[in-house]
């Protein structure tokens, strides 16, 4: 695996454009194209040119739109929970059966894709 910044050959540096890229798409929306660029000694303008070429921008806005999005749904499960465990254990004892102590994996998977379905 490439390094971020390799030594000079030939009077050309070669970068690991995919790390700074995912650097770029995964970091807080304040770290912007200059911090990158001095991170791993760039230049500015050709970080730019990546970044526009290959859509750096519109790749961070989804990433953190689908970052929010599962954030959303995990919070909504975690609230959920309980309530579900409580409806089921109200059946089981009304069929005479022992309460659970955990809705399950079963349940969980229910659980999550109809709370998905919201988001």
């Amino acid at each position: 695996m490439a390094e971020h910044r390799a030594d000079k050959k030939d009077g050309w540096q070669r970068y690991d454009w995919t790390l700074i890229e995912l650097d770029y798409v995964c970091s807080i929306p304040s770290k912007g194209l200059r911090k990158i660029a001095k991170k791993y000694g760039c230049n500015i303008k050709t970080v730019a040119r990546h970044s526009k070429k290959d859509n750096w921008y519109q790749k961070r806005v989804q990433y953190l739109n689908d970052l929010r999005r599962e954030l959303l749904i995990h919070i909504r499960i975690r609230e959920t929970e309980p309530i579900m465990l409580e409806i089921i254990n109200e059946d089981r004892i009304t069929w005479g059966l022992e309460p659970l102590d955990d809705i399950g994996d079963g349940w969980r998977k229910i659980l999550r894709e109809e709370v998905e379905k919201l988001y």
